[in-house]
């Protein structure tokens, strides 16, 4: 199990972002090749990312923000908050 989550976690010698991790979990909202993104960009706005209330940028190592920001009971909670598109 730990091997498991230091491959999620790590890159070769430095940490992933959060950035990254969360290409991996929600890839629709977080979509890494340029046509998508493109694409994407048209429907929504990129996501706003909080913890503990708090905007994170999404470039942060997510070690750093499990070593200060996690539960009592282990877990980092990260609110993806999307906003719709303003009416035009």
């Amino acid at each position: 199990m730990l091997a498991e989550w230091c491959y999620y976690v790590v890159v070769i010698g430095r940490e992933k972002t959060l950035l990254e991790v969360l290409r991996y979990l929600l890839p629709d909202l977080f979509p890494s090749d340029e046509a998508q993104r493109s694409e994407a960009a048209e429907d929504l706005q990129r996501p706003e990312l909080v913890v503990h209330g708090i905007p994170v940028p999404a470039e942060v190592s997510i070690v750093a923000l499990y070593r200060h920001f996690a539960y009592a009971d282990g877990f980092l909670y990260v609110a993806v908050v999307v906003r719709p598109p303003p009416i035009r």
